[in-house]
């Protein structure tokens, strides 16, 4: 009974070092104002980066502080990731755009990564999780 006990706590161990989770810490600047909040999304995978929030792996709001930003997320395992965010002014949780579909509000995304005439792919935005990942973007408008 003891042997098993001990060799399953070494089990824990072992997979807790090897399935370590980490930060992801992304200053975000270049907003217009304070107003409102930044609204993030951690991808996973490119299915619906990086418009369809619903499909990130994590959504999360942040505070603006003196028209900067700290976006943080936390407990990620490793792999590959990129994050699309954007500037909610008006509170609404959701990014508002014009006739033709094109943001109305600042819209940022890892590596500063941009589009051409459109968003920007996930393979441009992507970055590697291997321990605690910092990156600063700015938001364009």
């Amino acid at each position: 009974m003891k042997v098993t006990v001990f060799i399953l706590l070494t089990l824990l161990f072992s997979m807790d070092a090897h399935g370590q989770n980490h930060s992801i810490v992304i200053a975000v600047s270049g907003l217009h104002n304070g107003n409102g909040k930044v609204i993030a999304a951690l991808y996973n995978s490119e299915i619906g980066f990086p418009k369809a929030s619903n499909k990130a792996y994590k959504r999360l709001s942040f505070d603006i502080v003196e028209d900067k930003c700290i976006v943080e997320f936390e407990n990620i395992p490793e792999g590959v990731y990129a994050i699309s965010c954007f500037h909610d002014e008006n509170n609404n949780d959701k990014m508002d755009t014009n006739f033709i579909g094109i943001p109305s509000e600042g819209t940022a995304a890892s590596n500063n990564a941009e589009g051409v005439l459109g968003p920007p792919k996930f393979k441009d935005a992507q970055f590697t999780v291997t321990g605690d990942v910092e990156q600063k973007i700015t938001i364009e408008y």
